[in-house]
């Protein structure tokens, strides 16, 4: 997720780099698209911690709608290329973004998909040799 993760900070760069911006549109979905993403990595940090079904559920839920925003939104923005309403080399850093959002929102869901027993005692092991586990850090 780390590598992915420097994927998507060196397409921003790209994008700045080059003097353009997304569209108001575009850049509204990314702002969600990152909140979204953020509260799934918070949920799934701390199934490490705290293992629970309702926990395992609730980041199931949270990639199911960030699968169905992503979805949404590149349609929405094909229908801006194909409108002419965007410079297409920006859109299709646009498309990479959320290709890397997709691909991060995958590796949340692999970790929740094995965050079993086994993870039910990180918690108090990090709490017993005085070690804090912040995730919201």
């Amino acid at each position: 997720t780390g590598a992915l993760t420097v994927a998507l900070c060196n397409s921003m760069d790209r994008l700045q780099g080059s003097g353009h911006r997304f569209s108001p549109e575009a850049e509204a979905e990314y702002v969600s698209l990152h909140k979204e993403l953020r509260e799934m990595t918070e949920t799934v940090i701390g199934l490490l911690y705290q293992n629970t079904p309702d926990a395992i559920k609730l980041a199931r839920r949270q990639k199911q709608h960030l699968s169905e925003r992503l979805a949404q939104y590149e349609n929405d923005h094909i229908q801006r290329i194909s409108k002419g309403l965007c410079i297409p080399d920006i859109g299709l850093m646009y498309l990479e973004l959320l290709e890397e959002i997709r691909k991060i929102s995958r590796h949340l869901t692999n970790i929740t998909d094995r965050a079993g027993n086994f993870y039910k005692s990180i918690g108090k092991t990090y709490v017993e040799s005085g070690i804090t586990l912040d995730i919201n850090a």
